[in-house]
């Protein structure tokens, strides 16, 4: 990043590195991953026969026994939580990647698989069935948030570098 002063206007010029390219490919694979998750969502809507625009708790998804009713909105909360948590990532991901493109990519990777965990044991055993997703999806989306502050902070000029950034 570089930046010009020219009279009272700031001119700001980015140079995005070829490893970011690792980033945009990680980001896509968490904008893939949720597709999925939603497909395999959607799909409970027609196992459990509970149409839209009910959301697991309408006129539809009570007609389903308590083990359906509990099955179907375990695949939606799946989903849900993936959507809740979406934007966060993503600009946590970008951030991070600008000052640390390889790393960032490679935490996002992690998420990706901690997505994965969290969706299929969700879905497979209730909320306790996701409590290996939640550990590494939670652990890589804190440490891009605390890459993201850091490589702020380094921009801002808070400090030296101390990671040999």
């Amino acid at each position: 990043v570089s930046t010009q002063s020219t009279g009272k206007k700031m001119s700001v010029g980015l140079v995005i590195p070829p490893e970011y390219g690792w980033v945009l490919l990680s980001a896509t694979g968490i904008a893939f991953e949720v597709l999925l998750i939603g497909m395999v969502a959607g799909s409970a809507r027609g196992k459990y026969n509970v149409k839209y625009p009910d959301m697991g708790s309408g006129r539809y998804a009570a007609k389903l026994s308590d083990k359906d009713w509990e099955t179907f909105n375990n695949y939606q909360r799946a989903h849900y939580n993936f959507i809740e948590g979406l934007a966060s990532v993503l600009v946590f991901l970008f951030v991070a990647g600008l000052f640390f493109p390889k790393f960032a990519a490679s935490t996002g990777a992690v998420y990706i698989v901690g997505r994965a965990l969290y969706a299929h044991g969700y879905i497979k055993q209730g909320a306790n069935g996701r409590l290996l997703g939640v550990l590494l999806l939670d652990v890589a989306l804190l440490v891009l948030f605390f890459a993201s502050v850091y490589g702020s902070l380094l921009l801002l000029g808070f400090f030296q570098p101390v990671f040999g950034v």
